[in-house]
């Protein structure tokens, strides 16, 4: 029985249904739509991320060259414009290719029969970007440090040199720094007291024979492993025999310290190649032999298939770890400061007073939070600029609230220039 308000008839049953059906269509259309739109873009970007990359490496060998050159005739290539518009193209670009190269890895992951080995990967690979990345000042201390040696300005390579080792004693780019420091001809006496002692670094090439040998039970990397072997005994006899014979100095353990950090970057990036390459194989996925080769190939001979949803290779990563991430810390600190540079000039004007100096820069230099190589940058200055000094402290110019830069690169704009104290 119908109760009065509740009147319903099998005709309005059949309206309501029809409505919610034709509702509940276009709304299916509008999702299907969209899905075909985001499959369609995705495959878009993964192409053009592969011409954003080589776009961006091409830049960054243009800001490379640019730098070198400014180091070796004194003069700047990039001014604060250049730089801006540089730095802000290259990382557009490799933000493209980053979305680009993440949505052909999902597709590809997404296809992957066996998804758990490939996830797996991605977060061993996840990982270790994350501790590279969380260094990347090291990196950017590395370039200027070199950069520096270029120029012949020692003393600040071998400022370079020092908070390499204070601040960042497991960098990869510490050893080559090293090389550097020492073919330029630099004491490395500033930085011996944060040389890890002889007993630690002993233990360190100890725990490398012992792991060098566990990893050559496995059959595959053979080459790779053996040579890891080869520098771990080398390391650990050269060791042994200068502690015996009570000849070990401190420099020495200096060159100990870098050649450990070449040995645990070789360690940790052996480690992911054969870790990686365990999840190749339980996709069904057999590789090369070159330990490093980026090729894979399906288990039929002769069969080749690129879309393995795994993360980059351990050379592909390597590389981009010694030569890219470099260029790209300097360029991104260039970026910055460049940025953040823009207030010095009118900000030094309101402590200009009569009878202080006006000063101008003789060529590109950054400007620190203290009168110290040590202190914080906080902005870089190019070649003319006009400066107001307002004291002079141990070789360095204060030109504003914590604002400092070295003497040597300012000379006097006026004869009224302000005298050291």
């Amino acid at each position: 029985m119908n109760r009065p308000g509740w009147i319903f008839t099998d005709e309005n049953h059949i309206e309501e249904d029809d409505a919610f059906d034709t509702g509940r269509g276009s709304f299916r259309k509008y999702i299907t739509a969209a899905g075909y739109f985001l499959k369609k873009a995705g495959k878009g970007m993964s192409v053009t991320g592969n011409f954003a990359l080589t776009g961006a490496l091409v830049l960054l060998g243009v800001w490379l060259w640019g730098r070198v050159m400014e180091a070796l005739n004194g003069n700047t290539v990039f001014d604060g414009f250049m730089t801006w518009w540089l730095g802000a193209l290259v990382f557009c670009l490799l933000a493209i290719w980053l979305v680009g190269a993440g949505i052909a890895s999902l597709e590809n992951l997404v296809k992957s029969e066996r998804r758990k080995p490939a996830i797996f990967a991605w977060v061993l690979f996840l990982a270790l970007a994350v501790l590279i990345l969380a260094d990347l000042e090291g990196f950017r201390i590395f370039s200027s440090s070199v950069l520096a040696v270029l120029s012949g300005s020692t003393g600040s390579a071998q400022q370079g040199s020092f908070l390499l080792f204070k601040f960042h004693p497991a960098n990869p780019m510490l050893a080559v720094n090293l090389v550097v420091s020492k073919l330029a001809g630099l004491s490395v006496e500033a930085v011996m007291p944060f040389a890890r002692n002889p007993n630690f670094i002993l233990a360190f090439f100890i725990w490398s024979l012992v792991y060098a040998i566990v990893l050559l039970v496995g059959k595959n990397r053979v080459g790779t492993k053996t040579l890891h072997l080869l520098f771990a005994a080398c390391g650990l006899g050269v060791l042994i025999l200068l502690k015996s014979t009570s000849s070990i100095t401190r420099e020495q353990m200096v060159f100990f310290h870098g050649f450990a950090v070449v040995m645990l970057f070789f360690q940790v990036f052996l480690t992911y190649s054969l870790l990686r390459g365990l999840a190749l194989q339980e996709n069904g996925m057999v590789k090369r032999p070159d330990p490093f080769s980026t090729t894979f190939y399906a288990a039929q001979p002769q069969k080749e298939n690129t879309g393995t949803g795994l993360p980059p290779s351990a050379l592909t990563l390597a590389l981009c770890v010694l030569f890219v991430l470099p260029v790209i810390s300097d360029l991104g600190h260039q970026f910055y400061t460049n940025r953040t540079s823009a207030g010095i000039l009118p900000d030094s004007a309101a402590f200009h007073k009569p009878g202080a100096g006006d000063m101008v820069v003789s060529g590109e230099v950054s400007i620190h939070s203290g009168p110290a190589y040590g202190d914080d940058i906080v902005g870089v200055l190019s070649k003319g600029a006009l400066v107001f000094a307002k004291d002079r402290k141990s070789g360095w110019v204060n030109i504003g609230k914590d604002r400092w830069i070295p003497e040597k690169y300012v000379v006097s704009a006026t004869a009224g220039a302000l005298k050291s104290k």
